[in-house]
């Protein structure tokens, strides 16, 4: 037995409801609830270190545990490996190494599994992208992104998780984009978009794209279309959280930034500005087709023509064509990850659990409130809850459910290529 199978075996010390049955759950309200699906949960651990949100391959769950990576079997629950990175933290004076250093949470490709890690989250170190064998672990290749003391090639930590389009693998570094082989992690390009280093460094969303431009989602409060075979900007479009502000004759700039991933819709671009409001652009030229404001969003989802946003307010339904508001469901703490599945959301509540909202009558069911849940991954009928266990502790845990039917979002999102 591993010595993650051993640490993974302590107690969950916390209730959970497994079964949500018909006709006995209840909404906000006090009303009953039309939930019709029955969650049943297969297993559950609990780790040391907090757990970023997994990524599903088949039956195969990969994600990070504080400075490891590690593999499970989504069935059973046991491990199929782990790789410990904490190789790559440095020791800077003055930095608590707990709050530096950063692992993005992995991406699967056919060619194994990338992981990306910075060792400063101001991108002021140097940073690493791993390709890891998606059955052992073990290291296929490895990209360094030096730290260069200024001019315009100066490169950093990582600053998004990477993106896979089609035969190449593109992450934001401190300076710029850069793009990779995926077979061989060699460098085909790099484009420092900030060569004098006058906009602050934050952490991005990971982009999405199409067959022809990759997107970032209001990167400094603007919105960016990259084509991703050489790395040129195709247009760019400020939103609300990009302003100037006139002090004393002087010329404030203002920047915000989102963690929400954009979505591509039909022939738009969705993106948020990382205040309140939701955009609608035409992908081809950044033309603005509606806005629409529902605070601060986390997630993006499409279903048919409906389009649905997970904010810190709750979830929200919008008409995709004119971004008309249909129905929300506010909630405390808001809804910060979610699935559809046959007219219900499942969706997890920021750091307070998780539930099942119908969206029939947009009653809900709130399951287990002590699950501090971060985020929620499918794959086919299988369910991943993952978050926090205790925060103050860094324990982190994984819950995984069986759903009667097929998780699958009706998506009309192409996703990356």
């Amino acid at each position: 037995m591993t010595s993650i199978n051993l640490a993974i075996r302590r107690a969950w010390h916390v209730c959970v409801l497994v079964v949500v049955t018909l006709g006995c759950a209840f909404g906000a309200n006090g009303s009953p609830s039309s939930i019709r699906i029955q969650p049943i949960k297969l297993w559950q651990h609990t780790y040391p270190g907090i757990i970023g949100v997994p990524s599903a391959d088949g039956l195969q769950l990969t994600g990070v545990q504080g400075d490891k990576v590690f593999s499970v079997n989504l069935e059973t629950g046991q491990t199929v490996w782990q790789r410990d990175l904490s190789s790559y933290r440095t020791k800077q004076t003055g930095v608590d190494p707990s709050q530096s250093f950063q692992l993005f949470a992995p991406v699967i490709m056919p060619q194994g599994v990338v992981v990306a890690v910075t060792d400063d989250a101001r991108a002021r170190a140097t940073g690493y992208v791993l390709n890891l064998d998606r059955s052992t672990g073990k290291t296929k290749w490895i990209y360094t992104s030096v730290l260069v003391s200024g001019g315009p090639d100066t490169r950093g930590g990582i600053l998004s998780p990477p993106a896979l389009w089609r035969d190449r693998i593109i992450f934001r570094t401190g300076r710029g984009l850069t793009a990779l082989r995926a077979t061989d992690g060699k460098e085909i390009w790099n484009v420092p978009f900030d060569p004098n280093g006058s906009v602050p460094l934050v952490l991005s969303a990971q982009p999405v794209g199409d067959d022809h431009a990759l997107y970032f989602n209001a990167d400094y409060g603007i919105a960016y279309s990259f084509d991703p075979l050489d790395g040129h900007i195709i247009w760019s479009r400020p939103t609300k959280g990009f302003t100037f502000k006139q002090v004393a004759n002087v010329t404030e700039t203002h920047f915000t930034f989102s963690t929400c991933a954009p979505l591509r819709l039909q022939d738009k671009i969705i993106v948020a500005d990382g205040l309140s409001t939701i955009y609608a652009m035409r992908a081809s030229d950044g033309a603005l087709l509606w806005e629409a404001n529902t605070g601060y969003a986390f997630k993006l989802s499409a279903v048919g023509g409906d389009l649905y946003v997970g904010t810190h307010s709750g979830l929200w339904k919008l008409d995709a064509a004119t971004g008309a508001v249909l129905r929300n469901y506010l909630v405390p703490n808001g809804i910060m990850s979610f699935v559809i599945e046959d007219n219900n959301a499942i969706v997890s509540r920021y750091l307070s659990g998780w539930g099942i909202i119908s969206l029939q009558d947009w009653q809900a069911t709130w399951l287990d409130p002590k699950l501090s849940v971060s985020g929620i991954t499918q794959t086919g009928n299988l369910m991943c809850v993952s978050g926090y266990v205790n925060i103050d502790q860094h324990l982190g845990g994984l819950r995984v459910y069986k759903v009667p039917g097929n998780l699958n979002e009706q998506s009309e999102e192409p996703g990356l290529r």
